[in-house]
C-alpha cells in the first residue's frame, strides 16, 4: 500500500522529487464524450496544483442504435432536467484550449476512452487510472446492464488498493435508462476524482488491466451487444405504445367563469385541438390582435425530438386552424410567453437548451419574429414568465442550477425596464416546492392581488396546477400561498395538467394523458 499523504502516491527514483504541478491526461473517445467527463476535465483544469490536457483516440464507439432516439423519448415523457451527466457533449467546444496530442508529456493519464489496445499505446510507461464498468473499459457495459435492469458494478484499475477501487450506484429510476445512467456516471466521476486529489495512484504504469482483456472486442460484451439494439428497440417500442401525450384544450370563458375566478376546473369542459400523432402540442397562450384570437404554443414533433413555436387561430364558429410553425431555433423552444409593451408584441419562449432568457419581437404578426435581446445568460431557466409589479420588472422561472430541480425550484429576477440590467434576488431559489413553484402560466391581479398559475409535480411532471397568491415581491423577498389545487379528474390521477391562460373570452389548459372532456 504506498503512502495516501503524498501529493501523488507513484514511485519515483531516489532522489526524484515530485513536481510540483501534476500532469494530467484525460484520455477521451470523441464520438463519445459524456458530460460528467467534461466537467471533470474542466474541474482539474480549473484546479491548482494540475496541468490538464485532453488526448482522444480513434472515434470507434458510437452509441448504440436507437440509444439516443430512446433519450429524447424519455425526456419528452418524464420532463427531465435540462442538464444530466449522460448528456452527450462536443469536444471542440468545452476542450479547445487542453487538448493535447497523445504523445503529451504527463505524470498521469486518466483513461475513459474505452479503446482497450488503442489507449494502452498512448499511456505505455505511465501510471494510469482506468474505469471499468462490469470489468469492461467501455461504458457501453453500464448501460447494457442497466437495460438487462441489473447496477453496473464500477470498478476503477490503477488504484493502490489492491489495484482496484469498487462501487455500486445507487439507481432510483431503472426504468429510465436516461435517468438510470446519470448516478452510475456521478459516482463514477466521484471514484476517478477521489483517486486522484488523494493520491491513491498504484505506480505501476498502465495500471492494473491485462493488456489483452477487457475491449470492446471481448467475447462475453460482444455476446451481449448482439442483442443490445433489439433490447433497445423493444424498450422504445414500449414506451411510445404506452406514452400518454400532451393536448391542448379551450372553451369560451366569459367574465367570472374562469379558474381563475372559480379557482375550480369547469364541469363543462374542453374542445380538444386535433393532432395527427406525429406530434403533440401543450403550453398554449392566447393573444388578440385585430379581433382575432391567436394561440401560441409549443410543437413537439416526435421526428424530431425538438420543440418549435406554433400558432393556429381560434375562429368565431368555434373552429381552429391548423397550426404552423412561427419560430424555429437549432435547440428546443416550448412555453412561448407573449405579451404587449409599448406597442410592440414580444415573445418569451423557453430557451433552456441555449441555458438563456430570450426576448424575440413580431416583426410581422404572427409569422415572422426576430431575436432582440438575451435578457438573462448561463441560466438553466424553465417557463420564464414577465410580470410587472410594485414598479419594476420580473421575471418568474423553474431553475435547475447548483443541483436544483425544475420541477420544484422557483428563481426571480427584476429589472427597472425590458431592455435593462436583469437581477436575480439572493435567495434564488425563493422557493423549494414541487407542488406550487414551476410557472404555469400568465400571472393575473384580481381584486388588487397578484396571483399565479404554478405547476403540482409531487406526483409526476405536469401532474396538476396550482393557484397561489402572491404575499410578498420586492428586491429583498418573496412568499405565496397556495389557493386552489386543480386535477382534470381526480379519479384518475395519472391525467395531469400545466398551463392555463386566458385572453379574448378563450380559456386554454394543457393536459397530460387521455383527455378528460369530450368535445363540444
Amino acid at each position: 500500500m504506498l503512502d495516501r499523504t503524498s501529493s501523488l502516491a507513484v514511485e519515483l527514483p531516489a532522489g526524484d522529487r515530485m513536481p510540483e504541478r501534476r500532469r494530467l491526461l484525460f484520455l477521451l473517445d470523441p464520438a463519445r464524450i459524456w458530460r460528467w467527463q467534461a466537467e471533470l476535465v474542466a474541474e482539474f483544469a480549473a484546479a491548482s496544483g494540475f496541468d490538464v490536457a485532453v488526448a482522444s483516440v480513434s472515434a470507434t464507439r458510437s452509441l448504440p442504435r436507437g440509444l439516443s432516439t430512446l433519450f429524447v423519448f424519455e425526456r419528452l415523457l418524464y420532463g427531465q432536467k435540462a442538464v444530466s451527466a449522460a448528456d452527450i457533449v462536443d469536444i471542440a467546444a468545452i476542450f479547445a484550449p487542453v487538448v493535447a496530442a497523445p504523445g503529451h508529456d504527463c505524470d498521469l493519464v486518466i483513461d475513459l476512452s474505452g479503446a482497450g489496445a488503442a489507449a494502452r499505446a498512448i499511456r505505455a510507461g505511465v501510471p494510469t487510472l482506468t474505469l471499468l464498468y462490469d470489468g469492461f473499459a467501455d461504458d457501453t457495459a453500464a448501460i447494457a446492464a442497466l437495460i438487462e435492469g441489473r447496477r453496473p458494478r464500477l470498478t476503477l484499475a490503477g488504484c493502490d488498493d489492491d489495484g482496484l477501487v469498487a462501487a455500486r450506484p445507487a439507481v432510483e429510476e431503472p426504468r429510465i435508462l436516461s435517468q438510470a445512467l446519470d448516478p452510475v456516471f456521478s459516482m463514477a466521476a466521484e471514484l476517478v476524482r477521489r483517486a486522484i486529489r488523494e493520491g491513491t495512484v498504484d505506480g505501476e504504469a498502465g495500471g492494473t488491466v491485462p493488456p489483452a482483456t477487457r475491449d470492446i472486442t471481448c467475447k462475453p460484451l460482444a455476446f451481449a451487444l448482439s442483442t443490445f439494439a433489439a433490447k433497445i428497440a423493444a424498450r422504445l417500442d414500449r414506451q411510445v405504445r404506452t406514452a400518454p401525450q400532451w393536448a391542448i384544450g379551450w372553451r369560451q370563458a366569459a367574465a367570472g367563469t374562469t379558474i381563475a375566478d372559480r379557482l375550480m376546473l369547469p364541469k363543462e369542459g374542453y374542445r380538444r385541438l386535433p393532432d395527427d400523432g406525429q406530434r403533440y402540442y401543450a403550453d398554449p397562450f392566447v393573444m388578440v390582435r385585430d379581433g382575432r384570437r391567436y394561440v401560441f404554443c409549443e410543437e413537439y414533433p416526435y421526428a424530431t425530438g425538438k420543440g418549435v413555436i406554433s400558432v393556429f387561430t381560434i375562429e368565431p364558429d368555434g373552429s381552429t386552424t391548423t397550426p404552423r410553425i412561427v419560430l424555429e431555433r437549432p435547440y428546443h423552444l416550448s412555453y412561448p410567453f407573449v405579451f404587449e409593451r409599448d406597442g410592440e408584441v414580444y415573445m418569451m419562449p423557453e430557451t433552456l437548451a441555449n441555458r438563456t432568457i430570450e426576448l424575440y419581437r413580431a416583426v410581422q404578426f404572427p409569422d415572422r419574429w426576430e431575436k432582440v435581446e438575451t435578457l438573462l445568460d448561463d441560466v438553466a431557466a424553465s417557463d420564464a414568465t414577465l410580470v410587472e409589479h410594485g414598479g419594476r420588472l420580473w421575471i418568474f422561472a423553474a431553475i435547475s442550477d447548483r443541483g436544483c430541480s425544475s420541477w420544484g425550484s422557483l428563481g426571480l429576477y427584476h429589472a427597472d425596464d425590458l431592455f435593462g440590467t436583469w437581477t436575480a434576488l439572493p435567495a434564488n431559489p425563493v422557493l423549494a416546492d414541487a407542488a406550487a413553484a414551476r410557472p404555469g402560466g400568465e400571472m393575473y391581479v384580481r381584486d388588487g392581488v397578484l396571483y399565479r398559475p404554478a405547476q403540482d409535480c409531487r406526483e409526476f411532471y405536469g401532474g396538476g396546477l396550482t393557484l397561489a397568491r402572491v404575499d410578498r415581491l420586492d428586491p429583498e423577498g418573496f412568499s405565496q400561498t397556495v389557493v386552489a389545487r386543480l386535477k382534470p379528474n381526480p379519479a384518475r390521477p395519472e391525467i395531469g395538467m400545466h398551463t392555463v391562460n386566458v385572453a379574448g373570452g378563450i380559456e386554454v389548459v394543457d393536459v397530460f394523458g387521455e383527455f378528460p372532456w369530450t368535445a363540444a
